[in-house]
């Protein structure tokens, strides 16, 4: 749901017993850690930010770590460069993966949850 997804639907989710994911790939620092911190207050339970791996994410998963973020959830291309950083950061880390080389690729390189999508063969 990209951009429409805010803390308060993503709460919802994750005080239903889902995972609340945060689009945030595109946010600057300020609004990123305003964000996680609205999260926070709205739940006690487990939730991800979702950094699309299409623009560059150094500096927002250096944000959601200070936070505290249980769930990082790379999406699009490789995340490899940024996974070791995360797992020392503490987050769980998820990656959507389109194929099976990728999902194999992101269990090699430590993701711990693979989000399989795809059409798969017609």
């Amino acid at each position: 749901m990209g951009g429409a997804v805010k803390p308060g639907l993503a709460a919802a989710v994750s005080n239903a017993g889902g995972l609340g994911n945060l689009p945030l790939w595109s946010a600057d620092r300020e609004v990123v850690q305003k964000t996680v911190r609205a999260m926070r207050a709205a739940t006690s339970k487990p939730f991800a930010v979702n950094l699309n791996m299409e623009f560059p994410q150094e500096e927002r998963l250096g944000v959601c770590l200070d936070e505290g973020v249980p769930v990082i959830s790379f999406f699009w291309k490789d995340p490899c460069a940024l996974i070791q950083k995360a797992k020392d950061g503490g987050a769980i880390i998820m990656h959507t993966v389109g194929d099976v080389e990728a999902a194999k690729r992101s269990v090699d390189a430590g993701v711990d949850i693979i989000d399989a999508q795809g059409l798969g063969k017609r």
